[in-house]
């Protein structure tokens, strides 16, 4: 199993540490229902005041504890986000400057916010409803002891609140996708409009492109409000659902005291336990937008691993001597374009030099992309030292190649090229381009 997956088992011991705090946080939990039987049960029945005492200091002492487990695991999950963070971030970074230099490349930082994404997520509060979750079946085990009335009841707004869930979900996550899509549209045209500002101020088309963007903008925004809206809603009835939920056990549980001689130490309990069961479900829902944002980053960031696992590993290669040699490379911008070169071919020998001259479009920048290994002919093969090109990694193959622009032009200007030179066949690429 490759993607994130692989990167995931990584910072595992982090998930491990949250579900150990987990388990000791719920069973903690226990404590004030616990506290509240003994009180009705026991301190009233026996007016003892020394038992209130212990009772008292012994469940003050125990939910100190489970602050500072609420303050590790809150730790943790944060130490788990910058882990997820740094194994990440490097290779997405590399692949992303790839991809944004290759051909048609999407030049933005998109799956950098991704990482972010989910860094922020799996550091937040939001994941923490997963965790205590699964504790809220073992709360509902407890209430069903206490009286199977109870239980039904207990099981019955589970369920509602669960159903409350999976709604918000399918009517949420299609306009979340779709706000996420349009917002990251319009951030690659501002960034793409940024970088050019000079251009668009002193063309006066600053005007044209707030025209051009806000409809794309506007699109996110409105697909938010209603995304906002909808959750808003589930939120507002998961949270006055608890509420008659723990009226009704309240109601459920004065019954039986009456009926069924069932103490109101254990009545109460039972509707304290309730709110702690279904707790984490108001919480999910109220952090779906978050985990339906986190999801999809997740997504975005498997299928790019994925892709970056298939790719063969290159071989590694000693120093070059400089050898360059181009066979046959034919290269165009799109399928079916008229070739900007057409079946180039020559061979360069270390210290030899080649002007390339010509008048602008004639592809003197395409054949210097294609030597230095940023785009890939469309046929035919470039090679350094007899090795295809394609075969070197970008990092060790820059340590041997490079641009000086600098050099070449004072080169230029000492020998006044003022206009076209032609070498012998057979010389080499200098740079002077």
């Amino acid at each position: 199993m490759g993607g994130m997956a692989q990167f995931l088992r990584q910072a595992a011991m982090f998930f491990r540490f949250a579900w150990a705090f987990s388990l000791f946080i719920n069973l903690a939990l226990l404590l004030s229902p616990l506290f509240m039987t003994q009180v009705y049960d026991r301190v009233l029945t026996s007016r003892s005041l020394p038992t209130l005492v212990v009772l008292t200091v012994g469940v003050c002492v125990a939910l100190a504890f489970y602050i500072a487990l609420e303050v590790f695991r809150s730790r943790v999950l944060v130490q788990a986000g910058l882990a997820t963070d740094q194994l990440l971030n490097g290779l997405v970074l590399r692949e992303s400057f790839e991809r944004a230099a290759g051909l048609g490349g999407v030049r933005h930082a998109a799956h950098v916010r991704d990482v972010a994404t989910l860094r922020q997520y799996l550091s937040g509060t939001g994941l923490h409803a997963f965790f205590d979750a699964p504790w809220g079946l073992a709360f509902l085990v407890i209430i069903y002891l206490c009286h199977w009335l109870l239980g039904a009841v207990a099981l019955f707004g589970m369920f509602l609140m669960v159903g409350i869930a999976v709604w918000d979900h399918r009517r949420t996550q299609p306009l979340l996708l779709q706000a996420q899509e349009a917002s990251r549209d319009s951030a690659r045209k501002l960034d793409a409009a940024l970088r050019n500002a000079e251009s668009v101020q002193a063309m006066g088309m600053g005007a044209a492109f707030a025209e051009h963007w806000r409809p794309r903008h506007e699109d996110s925004l409105r697909a938010l409000a209603s995304a906002g809206n909808h959750g808003g809603t589930a939120l507002a009835l998961s949270k006055g659902l608890r509420q008659v939920l723990q009226a009704l056990m309240l109601a459920t549980g004065a019954y039986l005291v009456i009926v069924d001689n069932l103490s109101s130490g254990v009545m109460l309990a039972a509707t304290i336990l309730l709110g702690k069961a279904t707790a984490p479900l108001e919480l999910a829902i109220g952090g779906w937008r978050n985990f339906v944002e986190a999801k999809a980053a997740y997504l975005r960031l498997d299928a790019l691993l994925k892709a970056l696992q298939a790719k063969p590993e290159p071989m590694p290669l000693p120093a070059p001597s400089g050898a360059l040699a181009l066979e046959g490379v034919s290269f165009a911008l799109r399928k079916g374009d008229p070739p900007l070169l057409r079946g180039v071919s020559f061979a360069l020998q270390p210290g030899e030099c080649l002007a390339v001259v010509g008048p602008s479009g004639a592809g003197k920048s395409t054949l210097l992309r294609l030597l230095l290994g940023v785009w890939k002919p469309q046929s035919g093969t470039v090679r350094l030292d007899g090795a295809d090109l394609q075969q070197w990694q970008s990092e060790r193959l820059g340590e041997h190649v490079g641009v000086d622009a600098r050099e070449e032009l004072t080169r230029a200007a000492r020998l006044k090229l003022t206009h076209p030179v032609r070498l012998p066949e057979g010389a080499r690429v200098c740079g002077y381009l």
